[in-house]
């Protein structure tokens, strides 16, 4: 049987996650009810998590030319996952949640490196998509820092940070629905 890689279900995930965390910045961080947006954020941390965790560690690309993807996907992926489930105990237990912006300022840093050194190696089959991806949501995490931090006067940079988040939510899951639908054909094509 013909191992199937799981990068499709890793973008649509993180599509839909950056959905959630543009819908919390947007009606969720003064919101009493506010809460209610912890499940979904644990959702997509742990299977983004789970997910990078399985890329960083267990090396499935071996491929010449794709083993990049490992580290490339895997590590963000797991930053994504544990700032999104780090951001669904801080919502969930009421706590502030810019102590976890600073973390996703960080790992958004990552992700803008990775994402300017896909774009210069001409890495993927659509590099400037997935380098665009890459820096416009470590660009979501940096920006989260700011936008959460401070008291007064956020909300415009949180709608900023949230509309960035919703781009980035349509192009990977966009990717996401692209990659599903050739990995179907590939499977049908294989016989799997």
């Amino acid at each position: 049987m013909p191992w199937h890689d799981f990068l499709s279900l890793m973008l649509i995930n993180m599509s839909a996650g950056l959905f959630v965390v543009a819908g919390w910045l947007i009606c969720g961080v003064n919101n009493p009810n506010g809460r209610g947006w912890a499940p979904a954020l644990a959702a997509a941390g742990t299977i983004a998590l789970v997910g990078g965790a399985v890329l960083t560690f267990t090396w499935p690309f071996t491929a010449k030319g794709v083993v990049f993807a490992n580290f490339a996907f895997g590590e963000p992926s797991m930053l994504l996952g544990v700032a999104l489930l780090a951001a669904s105990v801080s919502i969930g237990k009421q706590w502030p949640v810019w102590p976890v912006a600073i973390y996703a300022f960080v790992a958004g840093l990552a992700g803008i490196v990775i994402g300017l050194r896909i774009m210069n190696l001409g890495l993927t089959a659509a590099p400037l998509i997935s380098g665009l991806g890459m820096i416009g949501t470590g660009l979501v995490g940096v920006l989260s820092l700011p936008a959460l931090a401070c008291v007064a006067g956020c909300r415009v940079l949180r709608y900023i940070t949230a509309v960035l988040a919703i781009l980035m939510g349509v192009l990977w899951g966009f990717t996401g629905l692209m990659a599903y639908w050739a990995h179907v054909m590939l499977s049908a094509k294989l016989g799997a």
